[in-house]
């Protein structure tokens, strides 16, 4: 008996049909025949060659795998656009808190079983590395299974709730309102801690990270000027905008802050000796990081004053550019005023 060799048709409408359920084929190949004959005709019709007109018919058609996923009703996506910003919203807060708080575990583990410079780098970079996959996957597993039990209450737009003008205009003045306070607090609070509580104890008492001697003087100031400049960063937040005062004012708080760090690093006056004489660190990458020229100088006292200059000098650029920036948008601004 002669064999009918099958068209591009039967190919496409059996590969369609592989991966839906058996009594749902019939009903869905009739259909789906259907469909593609009167496309085939209406363009044999318009002068295509038969050949021609089945082939461009079923290239709109797409995916045969795609066309039947949709006629199963099942999704294509790993998350669907109903969860997808609940999604990116939980990941992107996990990211932000749980990242920084394992590389601080992580270096303060390092501090404390005295490894070398080496070793500390590697670990940070492979702790961010693990917990920023982790993290990555177990969200997505979560939500992907919230999407495909529809777990996740439904959420519906409404106009109502899209932000003024004002709040779209000035929602970067608030972030930065917010993050400055939250990290003022937090450098306020490990000046403070360190004082108390150290990796080292001699004779029963905290080795303090910071030197001792300057709680009359210097630190007291630091902790003041970055009080200050968090309620400078408030009280942008709270007029919805930065205006040339505020700026100035953060700038002259900022350069008093660089100023003091680089007097107490460049001479030598910033970190404890007793707390750097304990840390045992390897000091083959010394060279490496020494800018300072101090021969006389321990591996931890180089590269810790070092990488705390350039720290503070990068961060200084950094600002200096972003305030020149918001001045800069701010006359141009009451220019088109």
């Amino acid at each position: 008996m002669p064999t009918t060799t099958p068209t591009l048709t039967d190919r496409y409408v059996a590969t369609a049909l592989r991966t839906l359920p058996e009594r749902q084929r019939p009903d869905i190949e009739r259909e789906l025949r259907a469909s593609i004959g009167d496309a085939v005709d209406a363009r044999v019709d318009a002068g295509e060659a038969q050949a021609d007109a089945e082939h461009a018919v079923l290239v709109e058609l797409g995916d045969p795998d795609a066309l039947a996923a949709r006629y199963a009703d099942r999704p294509q996506t790993l998350i669907g656009p109903a969860t997808y910003p609940h999604w990116k919203r939980m990941l992107r807060l996990l990211l932000a808190i749980v990242l920084p708080v394992s590389v601080a575990i992580d270096t303060a583990v390092s501090l404390l079983t005295r490894e070398g410079v080496g070793e500390l780098m590697a670990g940070v970079v492979t702790t961010i590395l693990f917990v920023g996959i982790q993290l990555c996957f177990w969200v997505t597993a979560v939500f992907w299974l919230l999407d495909r039990t529809q777990a996740l209450p439904s959420y519906r737009w409404d106009p109502s709730q899209l932000p003024t003008f004002a709040d779209t205009q000035n929602s970067s003045v608030r972030s930065e309102g917010i993050a400055a306070a939250v990290w003022s607090a937090l450098l306020i609070g490990l000046i403070v801690w360190q004082q108390f509580a150290s990796f080292f104890v001699e004779d029963g008492r905290p080795v303090p990270l910071l030197e001792p001697s300057h709680w009359t003087l210097w630190w007291p100031a630091v902790v003041a000027l970055v009080a200050v400049e968090a309620a400078i960063a408030v009280l942008a937040m709270r007029a919805r905008r930065w205006t040339l005062r505020l700026l100035g004012a953060h700038l002259a708080v900022q350069v008093a802050l660089t100023a003091i760090g680089l007097y107490l690093l460049l001479t030598r006056q910033f970190f404890n000796p007793a707390f750097l004489e304990r840390l045992d660190w390897d000091t083959d990458a010394v060279e490496a990081f020494d800018l300072l020229g101090w021969a006389d100088a321990s591996g931890p006292e180089t590269i810790l004053a070092s990488g705390a200059i350039l720290a503070l000098l990068i961060s200084f650029a950094v600002d200096l550019a972003q305030t020149i920036q918001r001045a800069i948008r701010l006359r141009r601004d009451r220019t088109h005023a």
